[in-house]
C-alpha cells in the first residue's frame, strides 16, 4: 500500500507537562505493541516505515543530552492515534531517564565517606517523588500523519518527542533542598555537581531559545 504526502508535519514547539507514572507507561507500551501488531498485514503498518526520524537506531539523546524518545500508533481516530505514537514515545524517555537517575544513585552510594545514609535515604526519596507525579520538560520534536485506506480511513501518526534531563534534575534538587541538613551534606557530593552542571546546561538551552 502507497501512503500519500503527510497530511501535515508538526514542529513540537509546545511545551507539555506530563502526569506519567512510569508503571503505566510500561503497562500502555506493551499494550500499544499488541494494538500495532493487530494493524499489520496487507496495507499494515509493516508495508510503511515512516519518516526519516523513524529510520534506524535512535540514539539514546541528542548532541546535547536531551533524551528521545519515538512512537507510532495506528486508529480511525486521529486522537488516539497520536495518544499511542505518544506513549510509546514517552515510555522510551521514561526509560531512558530510570537509567540516568540509577546512575546518580549509584554514584551516590559509592562515595564513601562523602554521602552518608540520611543523604542517600533522602535522594532516593525525592527521586521517587518526582518521577511518581511527573515528566517534566516533555516536547514534542517532531511528527507526521498518514492516512491509509478511505472505509473507513486509518490515520497513522509517528512521533518523535524530547526531555531535558536538566528540567527533571533541578526537580530533584529543589524536593532535596526542603531537607536543610540532608541537602548541605548532598551539595558535597560527586552527585550534586554532575546533576548541577546538567541543570545548568538545561538553564543555558533555556536562555538561548
Amino acid at each position: 500500500m502507497r501512503y500519500p504526502k503527510p497530511l501535515s508535519i508538526f514542529q513540537g514547539t509546545e511545551d507539555i507537562f506530563v502526569k506519567a507514572r512510569l508503571t503505566v507507561l510500561v503497562v500502555a507500551a506493551a499494550v500499544l505493541v499488541t494494538g500495532c501488531s493487530s494493524a499489520g498485514g496487507p496495507g499494515g503498518l509493516t508495508a510503511f516505515q515512516g519518516p526519516e526520524f523513524m529510520q534506524g537506531a535512535l540514539p539514546d539523546t541528542d548532541e546535547n543530552g536531551i533524551l528521545l524518545g519515538r512512537g507510532n500508533g495506528a486508529s480511525t481516530q486521529l486522537r488516539i492515534a497520536r495518544g499511542l505514537a505518544r506513549t510509546a514515545a514517552i515510555a522510551e524517555i521514561a526509560a531512558g531517564m530510570n537509567i540516568l537517575v540509577d546512575g546518580w544513585v549509584q554514584n551516590l552510594d559509592e562515595q564513601e565517606g562523602t554521602a552518608d545514609p540520611e543523604v542517600v535515604q533522602g535522594f532516593r526519596a525525592a527521586t521517587e517523588l518526582v518521577f511518581s507525579e511527573e515528566l517534566m520538560g516533555l516536547q514534542e520534536r517532531d511528527s507526521e500523519i498518514y492516512e491509509r485506506g478511505d472505509q473507513p480511513v486509518i490515520y497513522v501518526v509517528f512521533v518523535l518527542m524530547e526531555l531535558d534531563p536538566g528540567a527533571a534534575a533541578a526537580a530533584v534538587v529543589q524536593r532535596l533542598a526542603a531537607e536543610e541538613a540532608a541537602y548541605a551534606r548532598f551539595r558535597m557530593t560527586e552527585t550534586f555537581e554532575d546533576m548541577d552542571e546538567v541543570i545548568k546546561n538545561y538553564e543555558a538551552r533555556r536562555r538561548n531559545r
